[in-house]
């Protein structure tokens, strides 16, 4: 794939018929339409209302994914059905075009609802938003999608699950109506449920339920602190990281620890929160893999700065023989390390393939140094503030040569403003059109809450290309591409500056 900075194809359209030959778009307005080209010189984007620019990009992308789904032969979504989606697969890569349609739909959805939904009911909803946390939270700790997967699409009466687990049945409810009301859950008759395609995530075999239950427990809990952290005179100025909002409601200085991780270990099992992270991994990789052009390095050793158990080494090494391997983490995680290895790839240890090395990227000189060597980064940067990732760039800039790259894996942000109504594609690092913000709005509200987190945790952040340049700048290097990618974080590309 090229850089996202050389381009890609613009957005467009196709026709969705009913069955008297129509296009959606022809039934939807008395006004032209856009589906002709004489229709489009006369009535081009930039000359229509926000409105009607959102309208058409609905009924423009709803053919595109459409189309989508055709060419990869794949079934209609379901809202309340049981089945999953065969993009619902984390082991899936879907095609760019369903992607890009995907999220332009989203996304234009979202901006069309804020649109016509009174904004003093959108911001009375808003100010309730953390019942949601807390209504998945009674409903994992209930079981209750396990329980629904036993019963089937008739479901079960909430008095029945209430009683499995020991709740009050008109409380539990409360909760799941509350989630069905989201479509999360289905109330097939008034008071019985059933699970649907995005309850049957939160069984207990599923790695999605081990995220939802971290956050709903451990970021609920935070969230009442970040005002009055951002308040403090003290605490709101700094980036330390003990200082963030999670040090004041963990007490972890109180507590004499130095870091988040340790204080969080002693109060919970950890268990989890690896379990979540590993599979937010496992998903990511296949469009990590297929997105850049990692046979381009050649016959190289790849250095994993802060690599854990390899979880993106490992399938490197799988997609590509001729590649080495060094994974750099601090001593606790060898043994996760040699487990994971011993498991999926276990040649790759037997034939010295792979390696684990001890290393502190904060304190250690980094001891691989040369034109053979290609360094990498994931999901390391985005959680610390800048001087300390210029800490962890400048000793890997010290080891590189003039040839040497620097792959980071991480999310790359965009700002909020609205796309130009004569923005190229070039310009954009996600699929996104005026009037949506550059940030993809609802199709990118992951990722900003994924960077509210990293900032009320860690006292870190996600990065906008600007910040990364401003990082890597610091340290001497300089970003060389970027590479969109079908995951939630894409690729930055660096050499010595």
């Amino acid at each position: 794939m090229a850089p996202i900075d050389s381009g890609r194809p613009a957005l467009g359209g196709i026709h969705r018929h009913t069955k008297a030959g129509k296009s959606a778009r022809d039934l939807s307005s008395k006004g032209p339409s856009l589906d002709h080209p004489q229709a489009t010189e006369k009535c081009t984007m930039s000359s229509l209302s926000e409105y009607a620019a959102l309208k058409a990009q609905v009924l423009s992308s709803l053919d595109r994914y459409e189309s989508a789904l055709k060419e990869g032969k794949l079934s209609e979504p379901s809202l309340n059905g049981m089945q999953m989606h065969e993009t619902d697969n984390p082991a899936y890569l879907a095609s760019k075009n369903f992607w890009d349609s995907r999220d332009v739909l989203v996304a234009a959805l979202g901006a069309l609802k804020n649109t016509v939904q009174s904004p003093a009911t959108r911001l009375s909803e808003l100010s309730l938003a953390h019942h949601i946390s807390a209504a998945l939270q009674v409903a994992v700790r209930a079981n209750a999608a396990d329980q629904l997967a036993a019963a089937g699409p008739q479901g079960l009466p909430a008095t029945d699950l209430a009683k499995a687990v020991g709740l009050q049945p008109a409380k539990l409810t409360k909760i799941l109506r509350f989630l069905a009301n989201m479509n999360i859950f289905n109330e097939v008759t008034e008071g019985v449920f059933a699970n649907n395609r995005a309850s049957s995530l939160l069984v207990t075999s599923n790695p999605v339920r081990d995220f939802v239950s971290w956050q709903t427990k451990f970021s609920l809990q935070t969230a009442p602190q970040v005002a009055d952290n951002l308040f403090d005179p003290k605490k709101g100025l700094s980036f330390d990281p003990l200082d963030a909002a999670v040090g004041t409601t963990y007490q972890i200085r109180e507590s004499g620890h130095t870091d988040m991780w340790a204080r969080m270990a002693e109060l919970t099992d950890m268990s989890e929160f690896a379990r979540a992270m590993s599979a937010f991994g496992d998903a990511g990789n296949p469009g990590w893999i297929a997105d850049y052009p990692w046979d381009s390095l050649g016959d190289t050793t790849l250095v994993d700065v802060g690599g854990g158990h390899g979880a993106l080494t490992l399938p490197l090494l799988q997609a590509f023989p001729h590649f080495k391997a060094v994974i750099q983490d601090r001593r606790e995680v060898e043994g996760a390390y040699k487990t994971h290895f011993e498991q999926k790839l276990p040649e790759a240890l037997s034939s010295n393939r792979v390696k684990f090395e001890v290393y502190d990227f904060f304190n250690d000189v980094q001891p691989h140094k040369g034109d053979g060597f290609t360094y990498m980064m994931r999901w390391i940067l985005h959680d610390w503030p800048d001087h300390k990732c210029e800490i962890i760039l400048k000793l890997i800039a010290a080891a590189m040569s003039p040839k040497s790259k620097l792959i980071i894996v991480d999310t790359i942000l965009q700002p909020a403003s609205i796309v130009p109504k004569d923005a190229k594609p070039a310009d954009l690092i996600h699929a996104s059109v005026w009037p949506l913000p550059r940030s993809q709005g609802a199709a990118g509200q992951l990722k900003m809450n994924v960077d509210f987190e990293m900032m009320q945790a860690l006292n870190a952040t996600e990065r906008t290309p600007k910040d990364f340049d401003r990082i890597l700048n610091a340290a001497g290097l300089k970003r060389i591409g970027m590479y969109k990618c079908r995951a939630q974080s894409d690729v930055i590309e660096a050499m010595l500056a």
